[in-house]
């Protein structure tokens, strides 16, 4: 027992340091910020759900999406009020259209626009899209010429591990340049 709390507090302070030099990245502005949706674990009526989409799936209705529950709203708050606290600059969020996304967008930042090229590419249905998304989001980040703020791009997994070689659990910010280099990541707990 001694050795597992030994262990954890050198971890901890790791973690904590490698969150803080991530956090200064983003407040010399200029990044791409890929993050994947808060916590979504449950319907809009409270069933809970561990993946995926609910049967009759539709993208004009977060009715059989999974979506936020209270703890991937308070994720998405505490998102926020870190980029507020820290002073980071944004100069534009963007977000998926499956409501998972822009309810993380909104919780966070308060206003988004949608942008196709972040929408999910993971069940079979729309996996065909993923070379032109990707087309689009290279795109898109390349005409992003602001060297002071950062651009907040709220997607899914199947995107950022299709254009990085990070692998995000839900609520973590990925930090790259605009060739999607992978300079650091950010979990929001």
């Amino acid at each position: 027992m001694k050795k597992l709390l030994f262990i954890l507090l050198l971890i901890l302070p790791t973690q904590s340091f490698a969150n803080e030099k991530n956090w200064n990245l983003l407040k010399e502005g200029g990044r791409i910020v890929l993050i994947r949706h808060s916590l979504a674990d449950q319907f809009p009526d409270g069933t809970p759900i561990g993946g995926g989409d609910g049967s009759g799936f539709t993208l004009d209705s977060c009715e059989k999406q999974r979506v936020l529950g209270k703890e991937g709203i308070e994720q998405s708050i505490r998102m926020g009020q870190e980029f507020r606290k820290r002073k980071i600059p944004v100069a534009e969020v963007l977000s998926s259209i499956w409501c998972r996304c822009q309810e993380t967008a909104g919780y966070a930042f308060g206003q988004y626009k949608v942008a196709s090229f972040l929408n999910s590419t993971f069940q079979s249905a729309y996996y065909k899209n993923q070379p032109k998304q990707l087309k689009a989001l290279r795109e898109y980040v390349s005409n992003f010429n602001d060297k002071k703020r950062n651009l907040v791009l709220t997607t899914h997994y199947s995107i950022i591990t299709a254009i990085t070689d990070a692998y995000p659990g839900q609520g973590t910010l990925v930090i790259t340049d605009k060739k999607f280099n992978v300079l650091g990541t950010i979990n929001i707990d």
